[in-house]
């Protein structure tokens, strides 16, 4: 269950059909080489993913980004022990392994590779590996979202060592719900250990998203994490709300006005709230600092307080 239920997202929670109607188009003509030339590709994406994925990720997961002609061929992926995790309308996909062996995968681009059965018109999995463009890896600034790019951001470089930022991060759809909350937990420990910190986590059928506050050493490495879809600046009216509730907490009543066996439990309150303030909807933080207000003008024991501080 998310911490809260009101963190604002800006896609449609579930996936939808990716899968495409229509007849299409007859596959292309392929050399032998063409299987061979697949496979080295996939060798040197592997490579590249390694040398870009930080070291504290030692799961050796695995995403690639393939042009297809014509087909997705999902199906065929997923024989091979690929999940399908985006396509595009020009039939690019990203794919997930969970593993870099793709040993399926490799057997039949050796098939292909290999003399023709005999017998046949068609090298093995010709209808297959024909359709397959090329393939590589995803880069560190294929995750970079739509208001980062706003902002001129191109690349992984552009967060600042020092500055921080507050950023969502989603992540793939890459497997069930309590792996992608594991790996969540991963990439928040990771954060968190360079002064960062994680405001809220929500894991859903299909959608993971956290929302972070940390310099820019600790998201630039988050950047080439395989199972990390997205990176993005939060909605604008999220960072709009956040000035409006500090404007709203001026109204709090000052401690040297409160009784003195109330100022310590005011301050730790005033204190949680001005931490978690900003993640509430501007209706519930109104409703919410009128009900502390009432409860400090007519409270009969600090037990209330307390009861009105958990229920913030």
């Amino acid at each position: 269950m998310p911490q809260y239920d009101h963190l604002p997202l800006v896609r449609l929670p579930e996936n939808l059909d990716r899968r495409k109607t229509g007849r299409p188009p007859p596959k292309p003509g392929r050399t032998q080489g063409h299987g061979t030339g697949v496979s080295a590709e996939v060798d040197d994406a592997i490579q590249t993913q390694r040398l870009q994925r930080p070291v504290e990720f030692v799961d050796p997961s695995l995403i690639l980004k393939v042009e297809m002609n014509g087909m997705s061929m999902e199906d065929d992926w997923e024989g091979v022990g690929l999940r399908l995790l985006s396509s595009d309308d020009d039939n690019t996909l990203v794919l997930f392994s969970s593993t870099e062996e793709l040993t399926e995968f490799r057997r039949k681009l050796a098939a292909y590779a290999g003399p023709k059965p005999a017998g046949q018109k068609d090298r093995s999995f010709a209808g297959f590996i024909d359709r397959i463009e090329s393939v590589s890896t995803l880069e560190p600034r294929d995750r970079l979202g739509i208001r980062l790019l706003e902002r001129g951001f191109t690349g992984a470089t552009d967060f600042q060592d020092n500055e921080i930022y507050l950023v969502d991060i989603e992540l793939w759809d890459f497997a069930g719900a309590p792996a992608r909350r594991r790996k969540a937990e991963e990439i928040g420990a990771f954060v968190e250990a360079r002064n960062g910190e994680v405001f809220d986590t929500y894991v859903g059928p299909s959608l993971t998203i956290m929302r972070v506050q940390a310099p820019g050493q600790a998201l630039r490495p988050v950047l080439s994490v395989p199972e990390v879809a997205l990176i993005d600046h939060p909605p604008s009216q999220i960072l709009r709300r956040s000035l409006s509730l500090k404007w709203r907490l001026k109204t709090f009543p000052l401690l040297n006005q409160c009784h003195p066996m109330r100022q310590s439990l005011l301050c730790l309150t005033a204190v949680s709230m001005r931490i978690h303030c900003w993640k509430m909807s501007s209706l519930h933080l109104k409703l919410s600092i009128q009900a502390f207000q009432q409860q400090i003008s007519g409270v009969t024991g600090p037990k209330s307080v307390g009861r009105q501080s958990l229920a913030i």
